[in-house]
């Protein structure tokens, strides 16, 4: 059988021989004696038909197993760990399952505990519809193992359990609870502890940009705070998108189950054009539909810290497509009220993340030695006047010219900005 082929086209040809079987054993069924009556005659053909599905589901079953078997059988590179996909070591035998303490579209999560040496992990579990199921799942994987950053989440294990068809993600588990549940708690989060927590973030997004991996989906349910020392872990790799690929061995690429562009679409390296993400966290390129950059996890970084700081979301509408149209014009609700006791350098941080043009957008080395983020205090001004705005225009314009004489020190870069 051919591994590649849609399992789809595996049904068909199966029916197709389910049905030229079931036909030869009901010509068989009706020669009987004279005597016997139809409603045997019949049951023996229901019964014939059933027997027939049974096998041919049984067989369809095995193909599936075995294709998964094949598709998770490959190792990376001799620099990294060996891909620790088990078929023959069962999820149960191993772990012991307690509660859920995530669950998405695709995937549940749990607490498990590892029952040789009781420590406890997370296991983000999927049930395998298709081989492209598995093979998300898969990638994610392959991209946690290679990150190894304090605030992002590590990636322990791979299992499959051939007969039930579900893939087990064993994960580093994270204490705490997702910036989502503090919002939802407080409704506001402080701006010092926001600042804390954003100057983690945008370290963990500067290290996986640096990787050349675009998150693509930073959001308040994908960012664990830890309730006592307030660490962050970024979580959820799953629409996360490799954008250069040369930094990543060619083992990997061998490896990858990601979809190649089609030859009729030019190639645009560190590019991306894939509609993804949470709709009311997407930058406006995205929503557009044209080629973007890994600036779109800033954009993102914007609106988590708009929401946590003001209790709202910058872009609101009860319908769908109004919010794209305010996204688009980057057209975000400033309530005075809302904002008053909020700093005028945290304002300024928003702004310059939410800005529409990609290029004039704050990106992550700039933001890390922001004067928010620093606790460097900036002349007050108002926040309904468009001057916060344009200070983080001019703000970008100085940073992108000081590049070259600063020969990249983020120090001398931010000292010549603030000039």
């Amino acid at each position: 059988m051919d591994v590649n082929k849609p399992i789809n086209d595996l049904d068909g040809q199966e029916d197709s021989k389910a049905t030229e079987e079931t036909s030869v054993s009901l010509e068989n069924s009706e020669r009987r004696p004279k005597g016997e009556s139809k409603s045997v005659i019949q049951g023996d053909r229901l019964k014939a038909i059933e027997d027939i599905r049974k096998k041919f589901k049984s067989q369809h079953l095995n193909s599936v197993k075995g294709a998964l078997r094949r598709a998770t059988n490959f190792n990376l590179d001799e620099k990294t760990d060996q891909f620790r996909g088990n078929h023959n070591v069962k999820f149960q035998e191993k772990y012991t399952v307690h509660e859920v303490i995530g669950q998405g579209s695709s995937a549940i999560v749990k607490r498990i505990s590892e029952k040789s040496s009781n420590e406890i992990f997370a296991a983000k579990i999927v049930k395998i519809r298709d081989q492209e199921s598995l093979n998300f799942l898969r990638a994610e994987y392959e991209i946690l193992l290679r990150l190894e950053h304090k605030n992002i989440i590590k990636a322990k294990e791979f299992l499959v359990d051939d007969e039930t068809g579900t893939a087990f993600l064993i994960l580093e588990y994270a204490q705490g609870k997702c910036l989502q549940q503090l919002i939802t708690e407080q409704t506001r989060i402080q701006e010092d502890i926001m600042r804390t927590i954003i100057e983690q973030l945008v370290s963990a997004i500067k290290y996986i940009h640096e990787k050349g991996i675009c998150h693509r989906d930073i959001v308040p349910s994908n960012i664990i705070i830890n309730n006592e020392t307030n660490d962050v872990k970024l979580i959820d790799f799953s629409v996360s998108k490799i954008f250069k690929k040369e930094l990543w061995s060619s083992s990997f690429e061998k490896s990858s189950t990601r979809k190649k562009s089609s030859p009729l679409l030019p190639h645009y390296p560190g590019l991306m054009l894939t509609d993804t993400g949470t709709p009311a966290y997407k930058a406006p390129e995205i929503i557009i539909g044209v080629l973007y950059n890994q600036s779109i996890d800033m954009w993102s970084v914007g609106v988590v810290l708009f929401y946590a700081l003001s209790g709202y979301r910058p872009f609101q509408s009860k319908y769908l497509d109004k919010i794209y149209k305010k996204i688009s014009a980057a057209n975000a609700k400033w309530d005075p009220v809302a904002w008053k006791n909020i700093s005028y350098e945290a304002t300024l941080f928003v702004k310059c993340c939410l800005t529409k043009l990609p290029f004039l957008r704050l990106q992550t080395k700039e933001a890390l030695h922001h004067p928010w983020i620093k606790g460097i205090k900036l002349q007050t001004e108002k926040v309904q006047d468009n001057k916060p705005l344009r200070k983080c225009v001019s703000f970008q314009t100085k940073a992108n010219k000081s590049k070259e004489n600063s020969n990249e020190n983020p120090g001398n870069l931010m000292s010549t900005i603030l000039s």
